[in-house]
């Protein structure tokens, strides 16, 4: 129950069934102590209620294009040999972030999407500062839970029940750094929540040894401090612009800084700052970190060859696995493109467009691409992010501001 204006506000079956929901996205502990068949029925059960409150979404264009990308995995995960209950279990969750986003982005649930969207930031901050510790003591644990491909394994359960956040938690926090530095800079009353969380997140993450979510991650606050005020789009471009040939000009001073960080870090850490600053100033570099690279080529290169309709048809869809955008070109080539294209347009029709008269593009511009590059460097859904938390936390931040 939380006070909204001097009355009583009861949450709802269908939020604390969301809340639930929630936790097992965000808190690995949760999701590793439900059993699976009543996740499974929370899943069926909110996809029911979404679309039922909501029945005209059916008949909206913009549902189908978001669901484009979720259907297409879905054919694939058919086409492998998947399990038809496990093949259902997936495109369920991608649809019930589909749906749910556009049912708590509708006026009537202003007060319930507030509640959501706290208390998604309260499990989050639970779990940043929960892995924190663990990884004081192992310090790669978060890496090696992303080669564990069995739920069952004996360190995957003890790391869950430590509540460590593996590789989904660590990119998803990077993908809310440029919403959490607007919330900051824009929200009414008290910013102590979106605070602690943004340092714990920026701790977190230079914890848990993905150099790439570090990377990225400072990229995305320093870009949401500098341009997240420009109103202007025009003038947004202008100054990317020069912030990309100052970083050119500067790149060997940039390179020695990345040396000197990776020296301090030792280990995993130390290896890929060297191969990134290896790269920004043209030396060869023939590290492990190479392989990732690899990775991305072989994709790209199946690409170059069926540009048109892709290497799936073809029966040559050489595809790197870490990669969900360069995996998407390289296995429907054009046809890819267009789809992603749609998907990434749709939601931010459908999500971001309102925003636009209130002058905060800057910030939804860093969020959209800082999510289109981590599926291009990572095999990472940022749908969570990008159709459900941004939109529900912009529309509570602006909300306050208005009342």
């Amino acid at each position: 129950m939380s006070m909204q204006r001097g009355y009583s506000l009861k949450l709802r079956g269908i939020d604390m069934a969301m809340l639930l929901y929630l936790s097992t996205l965000l808190l690995p502990i949760v999701d590793q102590t439900l059993n699976t068949y009543l996740i499974i029925l929370l899943t069926m059960f909110l996809n029911f209620m979404f679309v039922g409150y909501n029945i005209d979404v059916l008949k909206n264009k913009y549902t189908y294009a978001l669901l484009l990308i979720p259907l297409i995995s879905t054919f694939e995960d058919l086409l492998s040999g998947t399990s038809i209950i496990l093949v259902i279990y997936r495109l369920l969750r991608k649809t019930l972030l589909v749906f749910g986003g556009l049912y708590y982005t509708m006026p009537d649930n202003k007060p319930y999407r507030k509640i959501v969207y706290n208390c998604a930031k309260i499990f989050l901050l639970i779990t940043v500062i929960t892995s924190i510790n663990v990884l004081q003591t192992d310090p790669y644990a978060s890496r090696i839970m992303a080669t564990i491909g069995d739920s069952s394994d004996s360190y995957a359960i003890t790391m869950n029940m430590k509540n460590l956040g593996g590789f989904s938690i660590v990119y998803l926090c990077v993908a809310l750094i440029p919403f959490l530095v607007f919330e900051l800079r824009n929200r009414k009353g008290s910013k102590l929540l979106s605070l602690f969380l943004l340092i714990g997140i920026y701790i977190y993450i230079i914890s848990s040894a993905y150099t790439t979510a570090l990377i990225i991650g400072t990229i995305a606050l320093i870009a949401s401090i500098i341009i997240g005020k420009i109103e202007n789009r025009k003038t947004m471009y202008l100054v990317i612009l020069l912030m990309v040939i100052v970083i050119w000009f500067i790149r060997f001073p940039i390179a020695d800084m990345l040396y000197s960080v990776g020296d301090s870090f030792g280990g995993i850490v130390q290896n890929r700052l060297t191969y990134f600053a290896d790269s920004l100033i043209g030396v060869e570099n023939t590290s492990d970190a190479q392989l990732r690279v690899d990775y991305y080529t072989k994709a790209w290169e199946t690409f170059l060859r069926h540009p048109i309709i892709g290497g799936f048809i073809m029966d040559d869809a050489k595809i790197s696995g870490h990669s969900i955008i360069l995996d998407m070109m390289a296995r429907y080539g054009l046809v890819g493109i267009m789809a992603l294209i749609i998907y990434f347009k749709s939601i931010y029709e459908k999500f971001y467009k309102r925003f636009k008269y209130i002058k905060i593009n800057s910030y939804i511009f860093i969020t959209m691409i800082v999510c289109i590059v981590l599926e291009i460097v990572n095999p990472i859904d940022t749908a969570l992010a990008l159709i459900f938390l941004v939109p529900i936390g912009m529309l509570s931040v602006i909300e306050d501001a208005k009342s």
